[in-house]
């Protein structure tokens, strides 16, 4: 939950997110992006052993959004584990490079 672009690596279920459940039933787009090869990546694990680490240091503005506090601490993704394809949460929109619409 949170703050950024949300991406697939995988086609399929990108599309089907895009016409049914993010597009609301109004046909939403498919966009090619990516990250350069020096963006900073974290994975979600990792983002949450972070924070469970500091515990009560973390401010209360990043508490509920963890990925407000991944930006702030630098990072231009978050990556989300998955067996069918990576989720990616593009926090640092000035880092995403668009090829266009597939």
């Amino acid at each position: 939950k949170g703050n950024g672009y949300y991406s697939t690596q995988n086609l399929a279920e990108g599309t089907d997110y895009a016409t049914k459940l993010g597009g609301e039933g109004k046909g939403g787009r498919i966009i090619k992006m990516g990250l350069p090869d020096d963006a900073r990546v974290i994975s979600v694990k990792e983002l949450d052993d972070q924070m469970d680490r500091l515990g009560d240091r973390v401010p209360d503005l990043f508490r509920d959004d963890p990925n407000r506090y991944a930006l702030a601490q630098g990072y231009d993704a978050v990556r989300v584990p998955r067996a069918k394809g990576d989720w990616y949460i593009m926090l640092n929109r000035s880092r995403v490079l668009i090829d266009g619409e597939t």
